[in-house]
């Protein structure tokens, strides 16, 4: 009798000359390094090779994969890289308890930070991360908190704001949203922590308008606005701690922060919806020269911005690099996901990170 065994196996065929490999790794990325010095590539990875899940750094220059932590969970989650270790997000025992919990490798050290609000309360930038713990003492409400990834020190911002979808900036700027359901005399609006101050930038009726889900560079920040009188209608707006600018208006869908709306270095990049109800990406130079990068007849999105212009956008299931002074080039198509890290443009896509070469 011939016995016969089947394995799947997921295969990615590429031949773009705008991707560069710049490694491989055991398991599914999680986040990279920025690759000005290959020999100094970190990659941040699950090894699900074993039996139980590991997450793993891979250190290129020394070809060392230096395990972070086991856990039959880990297999679910995500992270980042941090200067001095990582920081990674995954379940528990379901049976148990549904939250995302927050882990840390710092100096060596392993430690469990927090219980998330929501997966999507966690944002990194530079060497400064927010969140909201779930679970902050007996009695108290969530909190969002800024993290120093340097040294560990944590900062509550605000116990009024919204559970997700709060920006941080490299320079430790945060920018977030109250909840009007928390604090109906607060609305939804948005506000500026910057180094212990705060600066509220909106002040719309909770009745009238919600100002939501901000992204911030330490320059800008970019949010999206829900009218709701004759409504409801969506706008993108950005705000520089002086004025309000309205980028987008009248949209028929609600827009997301990263896809519809971006900021790095002063550059702004969002979508608006044509003549025809499709959506195309716009980029606004820091000194204010706005240009629409994008006339396709279906619909793109925002997968990166760096802080020099350069969109990474997808549509039509294919991926397209727009440098600013130049028409949109194909990279290839729209697998993975692409991160900016120090200006450089990288895709993670199953084990491999690649880089969109200019």
């Amino acid at each position: 009798m011939m016995q016969v065994a089947r394995v799947s196996r997921t295969v990615f065929v590429e031949s773009s000359p705008r991707l560069a490999t710049v490694t491989e790794v055991a398991g599914p990325v999680w986040d990279a390094s920025a690759v000005g010095d290959l020999n100094n590539v970190r990659v941040l990875h699950l090894d699900d090779t074993g039996a139980v899940p590991q997450v793993k750094i891979w250190l290129q220059g020394v070809g060392l994969d230096a395990p972070v932590e086991v856990d039959a969970h880990a297999a679910g989650g995500f992270g980042f890289l941090t200067a001095f270790g990582a920081l990674s997000a995954h379940g528990v025992d379901p049976r148990f308890d549904a939250h995302t919990f927050l882990y840390e490798w710092l100096r060596g050290a392993f430690s469990q930070v927090a219980r998330l609000e929501a997966p999507g309360s966690l944002e990194v930038s530079g060497d400064w991360a927010v969140y909201t713990d779930h679970d902050p003492g007996p009695g108290q409400p969530a909190r969002v908190w800024r993290r120093d990834l340097l040294s560990g020190d944590i900062n509550v911002i605000s116990a009024e704001a919204g559970d997700t979808a709060n920006g941080v900036a490299a320079n430790g700027d945060v920018a977030f949203w109250t909840d009007g359901a928390k604090d109906a005399a607060l609305g939804y609006n948005v506000w500026r922590w910057r180094a212990g101050g705060l600066l509220q930038l909106t002040s719309d009726a909770a009745a009238d308008t919600w100002n939501t889900q901000p992204v911030t560079d330490g320059i800008h920040v970019a949010y999206q606005r829900k009218i709701l009188a004759g409504g409801p209608a969506w706008q993108v707006a950005v705000h520089d701690g002086v004025a309000q600018t309205i980028l987008a208006s009248d949209l028929s869908q609600a827009p997301v922060r990263g896809r519809d709306y971006a900021v790095a270095g002063g550059w702004i990049a969002w979508t608006d919806e044509d003549a025809g109800g499709v959506r195309q990406v716009w980029r606004r130079a820091p000194g204010g020269a706005r240009e629409q990068v994008t006339a396709a007849a279906e619909a793109s999105a925002i997968e990166a911005l760096g802080p020099d212009g350069a969109i990474v956008l997808a549509g039509g299931g294919r991926r397209w690099l727009a440098v600013p002074g130049s028409a949109p080039v194909e990279v290839g198509a729209a697998l993975g996901r692409v991160v900016e890290r120090n200006g450089f443009l990288l895709v993670l896509l199953g084990a491999w990170v690649l880089e969109i070469t200019r």
